[in-house]
């Protein structure tokens, strides 16, 4: 299945997640109808202040620059100073509030693939995923999902024409085996990067249901949506 993309010419999207909470959606799961709840984990760095490294802050999920797992994933303002179109400068470049992954470098909030991929690893296997793209200028953009053997399972490129662009590469699988995700501009170009989403399945426990322990950062109940399971 391919993944999809949804691209927003010259503006960013307005809104911050309104709140750190759990919703939990009721879904078809593989084998017990009853025993599975899904959740839409929004790995979102205006949830944390700025600065804060965010590699393991997020429920099912961990950060980082491929390759080199003791950088620190940063949640810092995406701050191009003169692009996104914003008055005065620095003008705020995101996809959603006005934080994006940052990484501590001589251009701390850029990414690019044979550079510094930004990286994400799931606990568990995902059968959806989702990073938006935010331009820095005028370049191509890319993401790619693996499965546990390291194999590329479907890339996504499209084109920013201008910093401030806006795009979402959208990956849905028909079984859970994306295991991680790499994204970044092509070899060459930068680009920001904000907004993660992932399908997270829990089982509750016996006796108690899925979301009865206190509230894990980053599953937002405006970004979560019913997701049917096939068992065929």
């Amino acid at each position: 299945m391919r993944a999809a993309a949804y691209v927003v010419s010259s503006r960013r999207r307005s809104g911050l997640p309104t709140k750190v909470g759990i919703s939990l959606i009721v879904a078809v799961c593989l084998f017990n109808a009853d025993a599975c709840l899904a959740a839409t984990v929004n790995v979102e760095p205006d949830l944390f202040p700025a600065g804060t490294d965010i590699r393991n802050k997020f429920e099912g999920v961990t950060l980082s620059v491929n390759g080199q797992p003791s950088v620190p994933v940063l949640a810092l303002v995406g701050d191009l100073r003169g692009g996104c179109g914003g008055t005065p400068a620095p003008s705020i470049c995101s996809s959603t509030g006005t934080q994006v992954f940052n990484r501590p470098n001589a251009s701390p909030d850029r990414w690019q693939f044979a550079l510094a991929e930004f990286r994400a690893d799931f606990s568990s296997p995902t059968r959806f995923v989702s990073i938006d793209f935010v331009g820095v200028d005028d370049g191509d953009v890319k993401a790619e999902i693996y499965d546990s053997n390291g194999t590329l399972l479907d890339s996504f490129t499209t084109h920013l024409g201008a910093a401030g662009d806006n795009a979402t590469a959208v990956f849905t699988r028909p079984t859970a085996d994306i295991v991680y995700i790499l994204a970044g501009g092509v070899p060459g170009e930068a680009v920001l990067l904000d907004n993660l989403k992932f399908d997270r399945v829990s089982v509750p426990s016996a006796g108690g249901k899925a979301g009865d322990e206190e509230d894990p950062a980053g599953v937002d109940d405006d970004a979560a949506r019913s997701r049917a399971y096939s068992t065929s």
